[in-house]
């Protein structure tokens, strides 16, 4: 295998199958490492995450159908896996030698949950973890009362944002992404 800088970079796309505004894919992408663009279709992680339905899974194959056609744009592929997300990601970090493993979070409690079982199962191998905040506009922890409470009536809670400055701006897609040489890492057929 090449030297530790030749080692590729694994972004994990969860619920945001798209190429701008990702601070996961942004991180990986401006490193100039190789780039593994990672799905894994997990339902066995989390008993709270509700089962996909007939419709679900229909968005969720044409969504990931368009994010490969857009990362071949780029040079790059999709790799789909199926499994616990914990084993399939710290799996394919081995296989491949990655350096690091970027995601974006997800801030709700089931999925928190296996983003942290992620983490977990790549600090046992010894590779970087490092997730972004991508769905929210204010981090909750970030807008607190006096108390260091949540606020729980929207018109202090919405001041409180809007008195934060305005959001940053949406980070653009790359136009590159360092693919992975003859890693054989292609699409895997999953059913939906």
């Amino acid at each position: 295998m090449a030297g530790k800088s030749a080692s590729p970079r694994i972004v994990w796309f969860r619920d945001d199958l798209r190429l701008s505004d990702h601070p996961a894919l942004h991180t990986a992408s401006s490193t100039g490492a190789p780039v593994i663009c990672l799905y894994v279709l997990d339902e066995t992680s989390n008993a709270q995450l509700r089962p996909l339905g007939g419709a679900a899974r229909w968005w969720l194959a044409q969504s990931l159908r368009a994010l490969q056609a857009s990362l071949t744009l780029l040079g790059s592929k999709l790799v789909l896996r199926q499994g616990p997300a914990a084993k399939v990601i710290a799996a394919l970090a081995r296989e491949t030698g990655a350096a690091a493993v970027f995601w974006n979070e997800i801030a709700q409690a089931p999925h928190l949950t296996v983003a942290e079982q992620v983490a977990a199962s790549l600090q046992a191998i010894g590779v970087p973890a490092q997730s972004f905040p991508g769905d929210l506009l204010a981090t909750p922890s970030s807008i607190r009362n006096k108390d260091g409470r949540g606020l729980r009536v929207f018109t202090p809670f919405w001041r409180r944002v809007r008195s934060s400055g305005d959001p940053p701006k949406p980070l653009p897609a790359p136009t590159t992404l360092g693919a992975c040489p003859g890693n054989g890492f292609g699409i895997k057929r999953i059913e939906f």
